[in-house]
């Protein structure tokens, strides 16, 4: 009876939260059992309330009449970096596009970051996470420091 409790409430809770999020079985840590919440955000998938991004990474979908509205690269590195608690800083092409120099938007996006260094395969898309040291990610704002990764993106290309 617990279980299907426990289910119902994490059910409830994606359907009544906000469209285009992503969710992380650690978003539900409360419930203090990650293989009953894994085993969930698996059902949701199959029943196709969810759709699985990569391993453990659920978005609840947007539908448009178009089709499903898949978030940006930097949303998701964002949001995996926030569940971390992790900076991450974008770099070459993304960069680039995000400061609006570029209009290519990267299928593969690169991103400095404090945590550790890994790929993530979404789709046939990769967010690729290089391990930093964190003086490169320590500038104040979001704008400056994007700006300075641009200027070294630049320099290497002059």
């Amino acid at each position: 009876m617990q279980k299907e409790s426990i289910s119902k409430r994490i059910r409830e809770a994606i359907l009544s939260g906000e469209k285009g999020r992503i969710y992380f079985v650690k978003d539900f840590a409360d419930y203090k059992n990650d293989a009953l919440v894994t085993k969930v955000l698996y059902r949701l998938e199959k029943n196709k309330i969810l759709i699985r991004l990569a391993k453990g990474i659920y978005l609840y979908p947007v539908v448009t009449c178009y089709g499903i509205y898949y978030p940006s690269l930097d949303y998701i590195a964002k949001s995996i970096a926030k569940r971390d608690k992790a900076k991450v800083m974008p770099t070459g092409s993304a960069a680039l596009n995000l400061l609006g120099i570029s209009t290519q938007v990267p299928m593969n996006a690169v991103y400095l970051t404090t945590g550790s260094s890994r790929v993530i395969k979404i789709g046939k898309r990769k967010i690729t996470f290089k391990r930093s040291a964190p003086k490169n990610l320590e500038y104040e704002g979001t704008l400056f420091p994007l700006v300075v990764i641009v200027m070294k993106e630049l320099g290497e290309k002059i």
